[in-house]
C-alpha cells in the first residue's frame, strides 16, 4: 500500500494497482499487528497535519498576494514549486515574471506552473525565465489590465479552481493631478 494526496490534497491509500481505498486496511494474519496499528494511526496523524499545512500555506500565499512579496525565480521553483504540498497549491495560482532593470522592474508576462513542472502563460504557451527573473503572485496591481480576464477564462477552461480570488476585484488608479502631490489632502 502506499499514500498519495488526491486532487483535494488529502492523504489517500492506495494499493498496488493504484486504486484508491476508503480507509487504511486492517492488519492481515500475516502482518506484524503493532506495526499495522502504529501505520494506521501514522495514517490518521498524516490527514490532519497535511490539512493543516494546506490552511497555513493557503494562508501565507494569500498574504504574499497582498504585500506582493517576490522571490527570486529559482527559489520560487526550489521551494513553492517542488514542494510537494505547495507545489499542489501553486499550479492553482497565476503568478507574475518581472526583469530587474535599472528604474525598478519591468513586467515579462503571466504563467502558472503545470502539474508535470513545465510552464504556461494564458494562452497555453510554454513560459520559461531566466534565475534574475522576480516572480510574485499576479494581480490586476502589477499586470496589464486585460490579463485578469484572460486568466479567469484560462482556470475556467481547464477546471482549474483557484487557491482564492486574483483578479475581477476593482483597483484604484492615481488620477493624473495626483501623481506628482507628496501628501494626502483629501480628508482635511
Amino acid at each position: 500500500f502506499a499514500v498519495r494526496l488526491n486532487d483535494a490534497l488529502e492523504p489517500v491509500v492506495t494499493n498496488e494497482e493504484g486504486k484508491t481505498l476508503k480507509s487504511a486496511p486492517a492488519a492481515g494474519k500475516q502482518d506484524d499487528a503493532d506495526k499495522a496499528k502504529a501505520a494506521r494511526k501514522a495514517f490518521t496523524g498524516a490527514k490532519k497535519m497535511v490539512k493543516e499545512v494546506v490552511k497555513r500555506q493557503t494562508e501565507r500565499l494569500y498574504e504574499a498576494l497582498c504585500t506582493q512579496r517576490t522571490w527570486r525565480f529559482d527559489d520560487w521553483r526550489r521551494y513553492l514549486a517542488n514542494h510537494p504540498i505547495v507545489g499542489r497549491l501553486c499550479v492553482r495560482l497565476a503568478w507574475a515574471a518581472f526583469a530587474p532593470d535599472g528604474n525598478g522592474e519591468r513586467f515579462l508576462g503571466c504563467f502558472r506552473p503545470l502539474e508535470d513542472g513545465s510552464l504556461t502563460n494564458e494562452r497555453d504557451e510554454e513560459a520559461t525565465f531566466d534565475s534574475a527573473t522576480r516572480v510574485r503572485l499576479a494581480h490586476p496591481c502589477n499586470t496589464p489590465a486585460e490579463l485578469g480576464a484572460a486568466w479567469v477564462q484560462h482556470f475556467q477552461d481547464y477546471d482549474v479552481e483557484p487557491l482564492f480570488p486574483q483578479f475581477g476585484r476593482d483597483t484604484y488608479t492615481l488620477p493624473e493631478g495626483k501623481k506628482n502631490e507628496t501628501e494626502i489632502a483629501d480628508f482635511e
